[in-house]
């Protein structure tokens, strides 16, 4: 990392963390709204099943080209437009009226999402000491669990009042695309990535569809739904620093 940071600079360690912890309620405000979402616009459970996924099929298709687009124009930069994107598409998608409409706002906010989380390890990296490092990275780790689980509680307060929805390279050195081939002929990152899909599948269809199923076959109130999808994710965050924290420190 950067070793030649003598002394670590929390304040934008804990600034980046929550920056990602916002960006990821963008995934946590949808799950709790789609009963509404799709009652309001008309859409079908698959179309209101890519409301909630394009993100992460974004993430998946092009996050290589944006990490090596941040690589290039610089951190901060890419993270000022990621927020600008976001910002953009949660205003916008207040204002959809269509199924099409509030993919295309999606869309910006999963571009502005993959910025902001793309750029997060090396902008804390850069500003830690190297004793530090292990503890900061370990709290970047919590930041997807603490948004999304955050998020979905207080989703339904959101809706009520508003009736709408939306309002890994060394950082020293730049990524390129001969990295990226280096990377793809290695067994270990393939290995390491198929483990994730399964968690990674089942964590994502229980906690969007989960307030749907409740409120569709137990007729609960939304927030008690909401409560109960985000029970899946808050007790995620202690247990993934402590598991980062001792692996790294081996």
């Amino acid at each position: 990392m950067n070793g030649a940071t003598k002394t670590t600079r929390w304040g934008l360690v804990f600034l980046v963390f929550a920056l990602g912890a916002i960006t990821t309620m963008q995934l946590g405000k949808v799950p709790p709204t789609l009963p509404s979402i799709r009652g309001d616009l008309g859409i079908s459970m698959v179309t209101a099943g890519w409301v909630a996924s394009l993100i992460s099929v974004i993430s998946a298709a092009i996050g290589v080209a944006v990490g090596i687009a941040a690589d290039s124009i610089g951190h901060r930069r890419i993270v000022a437009y990621g927020l600008t994107c976001i910002v953009a598409g949660s205003a916008l998608g207040g204002f959809a009226d269509s199924g099409a409409f509030l993919l295309v706002t999606r869309f910006l906010e999963g571009v502005g999402y993959l910025a902001i989380i793309v750029a997060g390890t090396p902008l804390i990296a850069n500003v830690c000491a190297g004793k530090d490092v292990d503890a900061a990275m370990g709290l970047w780790s919590a930041y997807f669990p603490r948004g999304v689980g955050i998020m979905i509680p207080i989703a339904p307060a959101f809706l009520a009042a508003t009736r709408g929805v939306g309002a890994a390279a060394a950082p020293a050195a730049r990524q390129t695309w001969a990295d990226v081939r280096t990377t793809l002929v290695r067994p270990g990152p393939w290995l390491l990535t198929a483990s994730f899909i399964p968690m990674s599948i089942s964590v994502f269809a229980l906690t969007t569809w989960m307030p749907s199923a409740c409120l569709t076959w137990s007729a609960c109130s939304l927030a008690l739904s909401s409560a109960r999808s985000a029970s899946t994710r808050l007790p995620t965050p202690s247990f993934r620093m402590s598991i980062s924290l001792v692996v790294n420190s081996f």
